[in-house]
């Protein structure tokens, strides 16, 4: 409903919300799996994951056949697996990045954030710093990678819990062992019992 009243006060004039009887109906058994892009990182903490993800965006872009599809960049490898699926594929549908929005702490903004407490917030801003902090060591001339990550990691809370920090190619997701401009730095952590990511293209800021 607050999905829906955003829409509203947006200026929205059409919204689709599928019941899952309508997407997934008896008998479906049809899965949309892009294999080497969704294996690493969050693919290998939640191995069926993006293939659920896939399943479902190439379902609503076959119904609704949008001109363009908007996602944001927080997930940066989801992005990256649907903008893999929708090419192999021929749909014809532009993908759209939209920039990260974070709160004035730098905290990326997530549904997720909810479960944190005050102290876990704490902690939690410190993903932000440590790509501030990479991105600041890749400015003054650094480039070989775990260089660069120590810089970062050494920033993190210590109530963070650290899943992966990588250097990656910004479409292959490959890890890089010295960074360029346009790389992405990738960042996944628990937090208390949260899971939190978060990203960074060098050389951007952002």
């Amino acid at each position: 409903e607050d999905d829906l009243a955003k829409c509203e006060q947006a200026g929205v004039e059409l919204v689709f919300t599928p019941t899952d009887e309508v997407m997934y109906p008896q008998g479906f058994q049809t899965r949309v799996e892009v294999t080497r892009v969704s294996q690493p990182w969050e693919g290998a903490h939640r191995p069926t994951h993006f293939a659920g993800v896939a399943t479902v965006v190439a379902k609503l872009l076959n119904i609704t056949e949008p001109d363009r599809a908007y996602f944001g960049q927080k997930d940066y490898q989801q992005f990256r697996v649907l903008d893999r699926m929708v090419r192999d594929l021929d749909f014809p549908t532009e993908l759209v990045m939209c920039p990260i929005v974070r709160d004035s702490d730098g905290l990326a903004l997530s549904s997720r954030n909810q479960y944190l407490s005050a102290d876990e917030r704490k902690a939690a801003r410190t993903l932000f710093r440590c790509l501030q902090a990479i991105e600041g060591g890749f400015q003054t001339g650094i480039l070989a990678a775990e260089e660069l990550m120590s810089k970062g990691r050494a920033l993190l809370a210590p109530e963070v819990e650290l899943q992966y920090l990588a250097v990656v190619d910004a479409e292959s997701l490959a890890e890089k062992p010295e960074a360029a401009a346009g790389d992405v730095v990738l960042i996944a952590a628990k937090v208390g019992g949260t899971h939190l990511i978060d990203n960074l293209i060098l050389g951007g800021g952002r």
